[in-house]
């Protein structure tokens, strides 16, 4: 797991998302792991995602919706893993570890 964290790692980096001082997704906070896919997202599909947040609101209701549409985004790219709103506000490592893999892995060459 440690390989495919540095590979998620890196591959982030490399699109300009700032992750801090991590070794391994599961260290990533709420907010990293949002930015993170907004991130990828935007790269992946720019059309798609002009009106998501770049930061998690910290509104709980705004936080909410924005956290929903994320995971719209992200199956609307073909995810077809389980998430939801719920994903980004209760984290996990496993569950960030499989959608960060599979984002960063549909980056553009």
């Amino acid at each position: 797991m440690a390989e495919v964290d540095q590979l998620v790692i890196l591959g982030l980096q490399s699109i300009g998302c700032s992750v801090g001082e991590v070794e391994t997704v599961a260290e990533f906070d709420g907010d990293t792991f949002f930015r993170a896919c907004v991130s990828c997202v935007k790269v992946i599909d720019p059309q798609g995602t002009e009106d998501l947040p770049t930061e998690a609101p910290g509104v709980t209701t705004a936080r909410f919706k924005a956290c929903g549409k994320l995971s719209k985004v992200i199956q609307s790219c073909g995810y077809t893993g389980e998430i939801g709103f719920n994903s980004f506000m209760y984290t996990n490592g496993a569950e960030m570890r499989a959608v960060l893999a599979w984002l960063v892995s549909n980056l553009p060459a």
